[in-house]
């Protein structure tokens, strides 16, 4: 999603395509922190388990807004808004945190994904009221 929105607004596109690069980070985090787990299952306690059909409604609005920006049906400043809900959402603010472990790798990728996740509904918020001055 970050990705198509770098190609259609050129004037943000170092902000999109920072984000877009977190974000595919955060994708290849999440592999490694699974295998982590199903290779030390004892290591790992599930806090609060993700409903499939939540990720999979989650997975398929990004499959969509990724679309519609491709499409062209975003403006500047509702792109923004859709961003930061996405970035607001429970999924993305609460699946770094399911899992309760003191393995320091894991910890470590876990603290940078809430980081960068934090740092993402900053600078959209940012951007938004930016976006409303002008």
């Amino acid at each position: 999603m970050y990705q198509a929105c770098a190609g259609q607004w050129p004037e943000d596109r170092a902000f999109w395509e920072t984000i877009a690069q977190q974000e595919h980070g955060h994708s290849q985090a999440f592999g490694k922190m699974r295998r982590m787990v199903q290779s030390n299952p004892g290591q790992f306690q599930l806090i609060s388990p993700v409903n499939p059909v939540a990720l999979d409604a989650f997975i398929a609005r990004i499959n969509e807004v990724t679309e519609k920006v491709r499409l062209g049906e975003y403006d500047r400043l509702r792109i923004l808004s859709v961003a930061s809900d996405i970035e607001q959402s429970v999924l993305e603010s609460k699946f770094p945190e399911a899992i309760k472990t003191a393995n320091p790798a894991y910890l470590e990728m876990q603290a940078k994904i809430i980081a960068e996740t934090r740092q993402h509904r900053e600078a959209l918020v940012a951007r938004i009221n930016q976006a409303k001055e002008t």
